[in-house]
């Protein structure tokens, strides 16, 4: 705890040190998410997520600090200032507490990766409960208020599904059949069935999750308010330039 407490210490006195000193630098959330997040040889990062937050900074004549982290982690410091930007959240009643949200960025559609050795089609909820093995999910993520409802309300569903900490586990755990699917945006489903899995052998179910759109989570802890307006409208200049819409046309061919 100790730890934890250090390290938390010592970023937010980095973050005030930036602002502080008029320098525009904000630390920006990343993992290993393609095509959302790619991280290259040489340590930098690039993909979908990553080139709309650039747009939007350099508008804002803003620069941006990756940190790799977990979904978890990340929204810990997003509410305690240990960090400044999160892309392609939900708004949720709870992190409105500690969040201002910008946007919205894209439009977001959560579906089932799964076996084709599935002997049924997944197309409700409800069919979830029929499956030998549970479904991948990840700790702290958003999937909808339907699914947080029945996830309240119905034990039997609630019992389904196994929580990891990153897609990678729940990709690893897959191929093992440990788990009979995951939940995933379509984006990352389609990147994931072309490039780290056999798109023979799994496939997109037809039950959609969730579709709404996603915006950028500004921390209310870290993050001046000045420094919040500046991004708004920074968020509206890069819109209006057809920035934004211009770099998600080129991810077009990624949708299921």
């Amino acid at each position: 705890m100790l730890k934890k407490l250090k390290i938390l210490s010592l970023a937010l006195l980095s973050s005030a040190s930036m602002f502080s000193s008029g320098e525009c630098k904000l630390s920006v959330r990343v993992f290993d998410f393609a095509p959302q997040f790619i991280q290259d040889q040489q340590g930098q990062w690039h993909g979908m997520a990553v080139e709309l937050i650039q747009a939007v900074l350099q508008e804002a004549n803003c620069s941006a600090q990756y940190q790799n982290l977990t979904w978890k982690r990340s929204l810990y410091l997003m509410e305690h200032g240990g960090l400044d930007i999160m892309l392609n959240m939900s708004i949720t009643a709870e992190r409105q507490k500690y969040l201002h949200f910008i946007g919205p960025l894209r439009d977001e559609t959560m579906i089932l990766v799964a076996s084709r050795e599935l002997p049924a089609q997944i197309t409700s909820l409800d069919d979830i409960k029929n499956l030998d093995k549970r479904i991948g999910i990840l700790r702290g993520a958003y999937y909808g208020t339907e699914f947080a409802k029945k996830m309240q309300t119905d034990s039997e569903f609630a019992e389904r599904f196994e929580r990891a900490n990153s897609t990678e586990i729940n990709i690893g755990k897959l191929k093992k059949q440990r788990i009979a699917g995951f939940f995933n945006d379509k984006y990352n489903a389609n990147y994931i069935l072309k490039y780290k899995l056999d798109g023979s052998k799994y496939k997109v179910q037809p039950l959609i999750l969730n579709r709404d759109f996603v915006y950028i989570g500004v921390s209310k802890k870290s993050v001046p308010v000045a420094v919040h307006q500046l991004l708004k409208k920074a968020f509206a200049q890069a819109k209006s330039k057809g920035m934004l819409d211009k770099i998600l046309s080129k991810y077009n061919d990624s949708s299921p």
